[in-house]
């Protein structure tokens, strides 16, 4: 494992034969202590803050901060479920061996059924149990846009989560839209940086985009004109959206290649024109467009 950067590492098994280790980015490998490469390497879909692994080691368990919670098979390396939860996640842990539970930053306990995916119970704090026939009220957060500026300044090495339905991968298997809604983490890097990576003159890029990338993920096609949410944003009350999917180099592998993502900042003096000038659109969203935004003849 000579000049992997680990974020977490630990034995698999009572005997010490398997050795897990995680990457910042948010990679798994599984080591024989006796290899010299990992036996299986599995690629989650955004960096992992919490990890737990079963009694039998046969199965890993993670959380992000960015709300995902995921069972993977050690052998496979595969997803034996994977679900979403508003609130980041600060811990998670095998109940038994048909349920986890995953405990998030906004206060509440989540119990998943490993099968099924399916929630068994929610606790919130102060609120008791969860009523499973009762709608849940998800009206706490604010989406909102960064505010108007003239150039790029998003923070270079900000962690990003993308969301889109797009292809899966290069392969036969994998050459299909994704039947559900999917999330990832990448890291924006600089202008300068991304003309060097994708062999582009510096000149020639366009400073309406910016950058972002993983070394074992990226968006693909058929994710274009999904969001990207500000990483800073997970615990705030207040969701800003500052980019949308807009292009890569088309290859859906994991070459670590950087994808293109719109500005929205730069737009955002246009957006909010757009939006305000109708009336109905503008009282939709009171937190973009004030009073003084709504036409004369409303």
């Amino acid at each position: 494992m000579k000049g992997l950067s680990l974020g977490y590492a630990k034995f698999m098994d009572a005997k010490g034969e398997r050795v897990l280790a995680v990457d910042p980015d948010g990679i798994s490998y599984i080591w024989s202590v006796e290899g010299t490469a990992p036996t299986r390497t599995i690629a989650h879909s955004l960096p992992v803050s919490e990890v737990v692994i079963s009694k039998g080691g046969d199965q890993i368990l993670t959380g992000s901060s960015y709300g995902t919670v995921s069972v993977w098979n050690a052998t496979t390396g595969q997803a034996d479920m994977q679900v979403y939860q508003k609130g980041g996640v600060r811990h998670v842990q095998f109940l038994d061996e048909a349920t986890v539970m995953a405990f998030t930053g906004t206060g509440v306990i989540n119990l998943w059924d490993i099968t099924s995916g399916v929630r068994k119970m929610r606790f919130t704090r102060g609120g008791g149990p969860y009523d499973p026939d009762a709608p849940i009220q998800d009206n706490t957060f604010t989406y909102a846009m960064p505010a108007q500026r003239d150039q790029s300044d998003i923070y270079t090495g900000e962690i990003v989560s993308v969301y889109g339905w797009g292809r899966l991968g290069m392969t036969v298997e994998n050459d299909r839209a994704s039947a559900v809604l999917r999330m990832l983490g990448l890291k924006t890097i600089s202008q300068e940086k991304c003309a060097e990576v994708t062999a582009t003159p510096l000149s020639e890029m366009d400073e309406t985009f910016f950058c972002a990338r993983a070394s074992k993920r990226k968006t693909c096609t058929g994710d274009s004109g999904g969001p990207v949410i500000s990483g800073k944003q997970h615990y705030a009350q207040t969701i800003q959206l500052v980019g949308v999917v807009s292009g890569s180099n088309h290859k859906c592998e994991d070459d670590g290649a950087p994808g293109f993502y719109t500005d929205v900042a730069l737009y955002h003096d246009w957006i909010k024109s757009v939006v305000c000038e109708d009336a109905d659109s503008a009282l939709r969203t009171p937190h973009l467009c004030q009073s003084e935004d709504l036409p004369e003849d409303y």
